[in-house]
């Protein structure tokens, strides 16, 4: 009916501001900080039709006159076009615009972390270790609000809900790296890390992190490293609270497309026997098969847009979801060379 598209408006705001110093004299350094983001978008979709205008204007009546009008009396007070869907050029622009409908969604989300962090040594009993500890607090608030057509599926395509969600979370944290061996035969150092983190949503509960590794530096060329830890992720606004959205996902047949022109794939014995135990199957394959977008029979057995089969589902948030977690293995071996100190392999 009309040229088709989309436009995105999007305005970003994002202020930061830290310090970094030591730590009351003590040897210790502390960073802190505090950022705030926010983004807005808006966006205005078209060539997408109003379903509820194009019904009350297919169901239409005649008037004294001859002319024609719309039965509902409310769409009728608003304009509504009687439409005519038969024949070439039909529609026309008064028609069209009746119709025509630009869908609308606006989203926003909002970040607010501050965060505080310390690193220094530690001496007992003339041992020393280092260590790194800190503090985090992340606030997050998102929504996305499609127009009302879209939340009801009468915009021309897949039913879109609103989705709206927020979650804030403290984290604390602790790394220590322990010096154990070094300035020996093939061992210019040897270190051991750990870490451990805690995480504590409002909406999941808590979450622990670790990590314990080995740094073994064997000389100025050739370091290895081995890390042996448990990651996490946190579940984002969208995993739990987006609204449950409409799809369609396809049957695949493996019998598609035996004995049609042209066909090259490969299948086993046992596919094409269970195909060919199916009588109706078989007298496809041996005598084609009636295209219903063609209005002809075409060899092999041949699904025509029509034929297709597509199963109806809803894709969304959980609002029980919980973590990821993953054990994980790192090892790794690293090479600068002495010729080429700022290349690493």
């Amino acid at each position: 009916l009309h040229n088709g598209g989309a436009k995105n408006k999007r305005d970003t705001i994002r202020l930061a501001f830290g310090a970094e110093g030591d730590l009351f004299n003590t040897g210790w350094e502390y960073s802190a900080y505090y950022q705030y983001g926010e983004t807005q978008r808006a966006q205005v979709s078209t060539r997408q039709f109003n379903a509820a205008n194009f019904k009350f204007a297919l169901d239409a009546k005649t008037n004294a006159d001859g002319t024609y009008s719309c039965k509902d009396v409310t769409a009728d007070a608003f304009g509504c076009v009687p439409i005519n869907v038969f024949g070439l050029n039909s529609i026309t622009p008064e028609m069209a615009n009746w119709i025509i409908y630009n869908p609308m969604t606006f989203s926003n989300n909002k970040l607010h972390v501050a965060a505080f962090d310390t690193t220094g040594d530690v001496s007992i009993g003339g041992y020393t270790f280092s260590a790194a500890a800190g503090i985090e607090r992340k606030e997050e608030d998102s929504f996305e609000l499609p127009d009302g057509l879209q939340q009801k599926g009468l915009h021309g395509g897949n039913q879109i809900p609103a989705e709206i969600g927020n979650q804030d979370s403290t984290g604390m944290y602790v790394e220590l790296l322990f010096p154990l061996i070094e300035g020996v035969p093939f061992v210019d150092s040897l270190t051991m890390e750990t870490a451990f983190r805690q995480d504590d949503y409002s909406t999941i509960g808590k979450t622990n992190a670790s990590k314990v590794g080995l740094l073994w530096t064997i000389s100025d060329e050739w370091r290895v490293r081995s890390v042996i830890g448990e990651a996490v992720r946190a579940p984002s606004i969208s995993d739990m609270f987006a609204g449950s959205s409409q799809t369609w996902t396809g049957i695949p047949d493996p019998c598609a497309g035996i004995g049609t022109t042209g066909d090259e794939k490969v299948r086993s014995a046992n596919v094409l026997a269970n195909c060919n135990s199916v009588a109706s199957v078989a007298n496809a394959i041996q005598n084609g098969s009636f295209d219903a977008d063609l209005g002809v029979t075409v060899p092999g057995l041949n699904y025509s847009q029509l034929n297709t089969q597509n199963i109806y589902g809803l894709v969304g948030g959980n609002r029980n979801v919980g973590e990821e977690t993953a054990d994980t293995t790192t090892f790794g071996i690293v090479w600068t060379p002495t010729f080429d100190p700022n290349l690493s392999v």
